[in-house]
């Protein structure tokens, strides 16, 4: 009765050092114990790449892409609406400012009974009532024209 493979001798037959090969083919408990190691060792390399981390170089194009992909979203869904300003309306009888002259925009309230004695028509009509206005006003502190301003905030 011949003797079996150690574990030693089963291991060096996985790696192709083929010694008792007569005894391999013969015995059917010898085979069976290099197969199941052969098995076991190709499950783990095909286990290996869902185990190995990723390189940095790998992993570059991925980050590189998903930040990508992140600013190109944040930019479609950030799109300001477009705001629709009003015109200024020149106030009569004032002469509009020189080229040269300097001019600010202030934000102030405009009385609605001011408006209408300039020839504005203002609806509805309430005499005691304010209207948020931007008003271009020049350099020496005179009204020029204005612009109804839209508060829906």
């Amino acid at each position: 009765m011949s003797v079996h493979l150690t574990e030693e001798q089963i291991t060096s037959w996985l790696i192709g050092e083929r010694e008792r090969e007569y005894h391999v083919h013969q015995c059917p408990d010898c085979s069976e114990k290099i197969e199941a190691a052969q098995q076991a060792f190709a499950n783990f390399r095909e286990a290996i790449p869902r185990l190995r981390p990723r390189t940095q170089r790998a992993l570059f194009p991925a980050l590189a892409t998903a930040a990508a992909s992140l600013v190109l979203a944040a930019i479609l869904l950030h799109h300001p609406q477009p705001t629709v300003e009003q015109p200024f309306y020149q106030i009569p009888f004032v002469a509009p400012p020189a080229p040269y002259e300097r001019t600010e925009i202030l934000r102030m309230e405009l009385p609605v009974a001011t408006l209408t004695a300039a020839g504005f028509d203002v609806q509805p009509y309430d005499p005691a009532a304010t209207i948020p206005a931007d008003v271009l006003v020049g350099q020496d502190g005179r009204p020029h024209a204005f612009r109804f301003v839209n508060i829906s905030k």
